[in-house]
């Protein structure tokens, strides 16, 4: 059998790297390396590329992306053409010239099929899981040594609080949304290129970074999605005379139709792949399918259309009041589940 690594975890920006320096090892002249993505590929294209010949005698590097979808139903959308069954019987026939890297973008647990046939076949098991709290923090000031830059640990916090606001400390089984490690990274990069003496600071991260503190969902949402006219109004009333911004009032309004239109496809695909997909942890997708809202395909489809015609006027500035048109649209979405429930 080849040498094969398997390679998996949430934290993509770790996994690439760990990709490009085994191809640096293992095939520096990048002449004998291919990859393949198991999800687009027929078997047979796979099998051909496993037990390909080396050039010149030299041994061959073949990297397979996205093993995991190998383990979905066919029935499944989102699944490998194939079977992981059908997979490991292409590795066990291929010739040890070849050595394999097997990517899988998501943890797998140790009951996985793959992960027992690895240890079976004792390859190699390399993870790559998200940190959280001060091992993330450490990963933002690594980051920021590499593009070139200082990043203490009160901007590093200051960062990640900014983009994940309440789940970038510790991983909640009523919160279990995926940090994106390439949207750190970056942040990381624009931060680095405004640095001041090669230093970013608090200021400098405040200054560049969005805060994505409102992408949660709060009591208005659920009167507006409910279709409750009145108390939705006088709870929006509330929450704009409490200071809450136009803009991030908009902001939540739009991630709560987000998280319904992609909890109405977790009937027809499995939770893990929407969740990859949209964004959206698997826990809030849980509590967003109970909701009616989120089996009213038409109601949401003219919610999102008012939604993303609000969010033009306020960005490009044809709306001379922000207020205005953030009332304006919550009656509008308000509406549209109002009729629906009627």
């Amino acid at each position: 059998m080849p040498q094969v690594f398997l390679l998996h975890g949430q934290n993509s920006i770790s996994l690439d790297e760990r990709v490009v320096a085994l191809k640096q090892e293992l095939d520096p002249s990048g002449m004998g390396a291919t990859t393949l993505d198991v999800s687009a590929n027929p078997l047979d294209v796979v099998r051909s590329a496993c037990h390909s010949a080396p050039f010149f005698g030299a041994g061959r590097l073949v990297v397979l992306t996205n093993v995991n979808l190998t383990t979905r139903k066919r029935t499944g959308r989102g699944g490998a053409p194939f079977e992981w069954s059908e997979l490991l019987e292409v590795l066990e026939t291929t010739p040890a010239t070849t050595t394999v890297i097997l990517r899988a973008d998501e943890n797998l647990p140790a009951t996985s099929v793959i992960v027992k046939a690895a240890k079976k076949n004792k390859w190699t098991i390399e993870s790559f899981p998200v940190p959280r709290g001060e091992e993330l923090a450490q990963w933002v000031a690594e980051r920021g040594h590499a593009a070139g830059v200082s990043i203490s640990r009160a901007a590093a916090v200051q960062l990640l609080s900014r983009l994940y606001p309440t789940s970038w400390r510790q991983e909640t089984r009523f919160d279990t949304t995926v940090l994106d490690t390439r949207l750190i990274a970056t942040e990381v990069e624009k931060l680095a290129c405004a640095a001041v003496d090669g230093v970013v600071s608090e200021e400098t991260v405040r200054e560049l970074v969005p805060d994505r503190g409102g992408y949660t969902a709060f009591k208005l949402n659920d009167l507006i999605y409910a279709g409750q006219s009145g108390p939705a109004l006088q709870e929006l009333e509330q929450v704009l005379a409490s200071g809450d911004e136009p803009e991030r009032v908009l902001a939540q309004m739009a991630s709560e139709a987000t998280g319904l239109e992609a909890a109405r496809h977790v009937a027809e695909f499995d939770a893990t792949t929407v969740s990859k997909a949209s964004g959206v942890s698997e826990g809030r997708l849980r509590m967003l399918r109970q909701k009616p809202a989120s089996r009213n395909p038409e109601a949401l489809k003219g919610a999102i259309e008012q939604l993303r015609r609000a969010e033009w006027l306020v960005k490009t500035g044809r709306a001379p009041r922000s207020e205005a048109v953030i009332v304006a649209t919550a009656a509008e979405v308000t509406e549209e589940f109002k009729r629906s429930r009627g």
